[in-house]
């Protein structure tokens, strides 16, 4: 197992989604969505694909570059205030002791960050580079998602912390700034159940509905069950019909990182924090200094993550048993980042189980391109699209996409 494939990506990858032009009649609309996880936040919008680690750091106004900085770096400018921020990987790869001792793991994975300076920058960070080359004048639409449970609970909090004025600038690599000034209005923003994007994304392709959401939608029994770092979430449908839905916290990467250091701790004399444990995942070690011995000691931890994983999601797969009754169901949707990572185990525990008539289908089934990470996020726009395509169409009934 490499455990490289466990740390948050960062990318920015050209994608082309079906848009919306204007005309004479109407101005455009440029959809962005995103979904700003607890490890990280992913975005789609008419140009591309995005991800980056969910971090961020303030650094001083007289940073200097003084070498070639990757292609994916981000930094980003609040244009009011003048203050810097490092976003993502690079925010990570400066964080320094200090940055350490006051950061919580609360801090950047509570359910109530929405207001919290972390999370403001990351968020806007990701509107700018969906809007990055879609041209000025259309109307600005976002689509994003909340864990299943908290949807009803906290949608409200989530569109004023991401909603009004904004005038900031980005810069990706050695490229130049990039200055977004926009309002986005909160009837602007729409949030769903995070798993019934990777529904939306199996229901539609390129702006034109599939046969295999029509059967997803008709189906007997269909389960999308996406587990990402911090959450796992059940959105089920039965016959049609949205049956109930959970969220659960004790069985997503977080609980497997925060085992693995568990672990670790008991043995060796090293104080590792769970946002802190990605910078360990590009060698599988630990590396710390050891007073008492005076050196320097690594603590590999390939077989523990493996075998952790391993157990957690055999955990999850037990309680869904007796949660649901699986044999009612013809479909299950495996997507969310950790939910690939065990999408294999997951297929043989049902198949072990002679569960024939039950199909274990992964999230990214129409964008097999893509990770199933960004399953939730290709959904969110391919909704909040087709939304916008149906009231245009309804008063201007003429109207195409522009693919």
């Amino acid at each position: 197992m490499d455990t490289r494939a466990f740390k948050t990506k960062s990318e920015i990858r050209e994608y082309r989604l079906p848009k919306i032009n204007g005309n004479n009649q109407y101005k455009g609309r440029t959809v962005i969505a995103l979904d700003g996880g607890y490890s990280s936040v992913k975005g789609a919008s008419p140009c591309r694909v995005f991800m980056f680690p969910s971090y961020a750091k303030r650094v001083t106004k007289d940073l200097e570059v003084i070498g070639k900085v990757r292609a994916e770096d981000i930094q980003y400018r609040d244009n009011n205030t003048g203050e810097i921020w490092l976003v993502g990987q690079n925010a990570e790869t400066m964080m320094t002791a200090s940055d350490v001792a006051s950061t919580t793991d609360t801090s950047l994975y509570t359910r109530y960050r929405y207001n919290s300076d972390i999370f403001r920058v990351i968020m806007a960070t990701g509107m700018c580079l969906g809007l990055w080359g879609t041209g000025e004048g259309n109307e600005i639409f976002l689509q994003t998602g909340l864990p299943a449970e908290y949807k009803d609970r906290d949608t409200d909090v989530l569109v004023d912390a991401l909603s009004g004025d904004y005038n900031v600038s980005i810069k990706i690599g050695n490229s130049d700034w990039a200055t977004f000034s926009y309002t986005l209005d909160k009837d602007h923003i729409g949030v769903m159940e995070q798993p019934m994007g990777t529904l939306c994304a199996l229901t539609y392709k390129d702006g034109i509905t599939t046969d295999l959401g029509k059967r997803l939608m008709r189906s007997q029994g269909t389960m999308i069950f996406d587990v990402g770092f911090g959450t796992e979430d059940i959105f089920s449908i039965m016959t049609g019909y949205k049956n109930k839905h959970q969220t659960h916290s004790d069985t997503g990467m977080r609980a497997v990182f925060e085992e693995v250091i568990n672990q670790i701790t008991q043995k060796y004399p090293v104080d590792v924090k769970i946002f802190e444990f990605q910078k360990y995942l590009d060698k599988g070690v630990v590396s710390f200094y050891d007073q008492s011995e005076r050196c320097m000691r690594k603590v590999p931890f390939e077989e523990i993550l493996d075998r952790i994983n391993t157990a957690i999601c055999e955990k999850s797969m037990d309680r869904l048993m007796q949660e649901y009754n699986m044999g009612d169901y013809e479909h299950l949707v495996v997507t969310g980042g950790t939910g690939e990572s065990r999408f294999g185990q997951i297929k043989k525990y049902f198949a072990d189980r002679k569960f024939e008539d039950l199909q274990v289908l992964p999230g990214n089934l129409n964008t097999p391109d893509l990770p199933f990470c960004y399953s939730n996020v290709i959904g969110y726009y391919m909704f909040r699209h087709a939304k916008l395509m149906a009231e245009l169409k309804k008063e201007f009934p003429k109207t195409e996409a522009a693919v």
